[in-house]
């Protein structure tokens, strides 16, 4: 990686003006094997949903379209909980929590 000429606390990681090299070449070989994404159809109050599971969440979260179509009870919450993605300017406001049960294999739990 090459470091731009600004100011050392402007880490290449966040400088906006870093592309893609468009050379097949100059782009490590991947296996598609190693590539793979960690999903499964899991069963969401009798609703089978395809789950992509991303083992650095610290929540567990569904869309407000798949609580409505499985009839999960919707909670609003006292006090509305922060969402921050890790982009840029990514900040929402979770106001409700879905009461379910989730089959996954042989675990059956409510939440």
């Amino acid at each position: 990686a090459v470091l731009p000429t600004r100011s050392i606390r402007n880490t290449w990681l966040y400088d906006p003006r870093i592309r893609q090299r468009t050379s097949k070449e100059a782009q490590p070989n991947r296996d598609l094997m190693k590539q793979r994404t960690l999903c499964a159809e899991i069963m969401i109050n009798g609703i089978a949903s395809f789950t992509l599971f991303d083992s650095g969440c610290t929540t567990d979260s569904i869309s407000p379209s798949l609580a409505y179509i499985a009839r999960a009870d919707r909670v609003l919450l006292e006090i509305p909980m922060g969402l921050q993605l890790g982009v840029r300017s990514s900040c929402a406001k979770i106001n409700y929590r879905a009461r379910a049960v989730v089959v996954v294999g042989t675990v059956n739990e409510s939440y």
